[in-house]
């Protein structure tokens, strides 16, 4: 019995001795907007407007985050580009109610940046409801002509589901 408690008590003391060192080293410690650099926090304000273009079907907003060139990769190895996607955002029997995005991460190297996440999609087609499982994306931006601009998205399954 009291050896159960000692294994308990290091077990506990080794959990929180590792959660202590790693603590300065994740990006998931940060403080909303406060860690983030102003081209972090520019590319997640962004990153906020494609979200919620595709819920309002504000395909104008969409239009002008997207880049001319911008695909999109799917899970199973279909990609798709801008037309494409507008079209969808377009599409009445089509609605996104919610894109809700959880472990989001934002990095910026000059004039290309990368947000990863994971995210789970709820909506409507022809009228029946679904949710999406959770799933891994990563957006990939590029700054051209002075404004971030979507150039790449790939969608990918959530293995920690």
């Amino acid at each position: 019995m009291q050896r159960n408690i000692i294994y308990l008590f290091v077990s506990i003391a080794t959990f929180l001795i590792g959660n202590i060192i790693a603590a300065p080293w994740s990006t998931a410690n940060r403080t909303p907007h406060a860690a983030y650099t102003s081209a972090e926090q520019e590319l997640l304000t962004i990153e906020r407007r494609y979200l919620d273009a595709h819920i309002q079907r504000d395909v104008v907003t969409l239009d002008s985050i997207l880049a001319d060139d911008f695909t999109i990769s799917h899970a199973f190895g279909r990609v798709s580009d801008k037309a494409a996607r507008l079209s969808l955002v377009a599409d009445s029997d089509f609605t996104f109610v919610d894109v809700n995005t959880f472990g989001v991460d934002v990095e910026v190297n000059g004039d290309e940046g990368v947000v990863t996440g994971r995210a789970v999609v709820t909506g409507s087609y022809e009228g029946r409801e679904f949710k999406s499982p959770p799933y891994r994306f990563t957006r990939r931006y590029e700054k051209r002509q002075g404004r971030w601009q979507i150039v790449s998205v790939q969608f990918g399954r959530d293995r920690y589901r």
